[in-house]
């Protein structure tokens, strides 16, 4: 089975860049720009002007995912084979954090019997995912080809390794629908 990873987005605030760019969203850009440097982020209060705590901050469905220390030392030996990982820190509390952006992209999404989303602009969103069968699976976080910039999917063992360090502040969706999948095909 395989999960969409999100960031729990009441559990940790969201945060976006400064840098030459003042106020700039977290986008791939942190990756091509000034990559030898800390990327510079602040943090978003929520509606209560809390800013609550936890391991995975709320990017949205936008890549790169923004993690602690305590979330890059549990995840490191998976992520670090399957993307680009910068430095970051918080400007207001200067705690340091660790930004991943994915670079496994697997073809492996049937996009006939998937469930995906268009809106009137064109920008097209996976809800439900089925998978190719004359393609391997790959076993550690990847995108969709297509969908480079969107949601990133992991499969169970990632799922648990998450439960097992209590990290706090991730979300896994099941996206998968292999009744869809039956239902074409009959």
């Amino acid at each position: 089975m395989f999960y969409q990873w999100h960031s729990l987005e009441d559990h940790f605030c969201a945060v976006k860049g400064v840098d030459a760019y003042e106020g700039k969203a977290l986008t791939p850009h942190f990756f091509s720009e000034r990559m030898e440097s800390v990327a510079r982020l602040t943090r978003i209060a929520d509606q209560r002007g809390h800013f609550p705590k936890g391991d995975c901050a709320y990017t949205g469905a936008a890549q790169p995912k923004v993690l602690s220390l305590e979330a890059w030392d549990a995840l490191s030996s998976i992520l670090n084979g399957c993307g680009l990982v910068r430095d970051a820190v918080f400007v207001d509390s200067g705690e340091p954090l660790k930004l991943w952006k994915p670079s496994c992209v697997s073809d492996c999404l049937d996009e006939s019997k998937s469930v995906i989303f268009e809106t009137f602009t064109g920008f097209r969103k996976v809800h439900a995912a089925v998978f190719r069968n004359d393609v391997e699976i790959p076993q550690h976080p990847f995108v969709h080809k297509g969908f480079e910039q969107q949601d990133v999917w992991v499969d169970e063992k990632f799922v648990l390794l998450i439960k097992e360090r209590n990290l706090t502040g991730f979300e896994f969706r099941v996206r998968s629908a292999p009744e869809i999948s039956q239902a074409a095909s009959q």
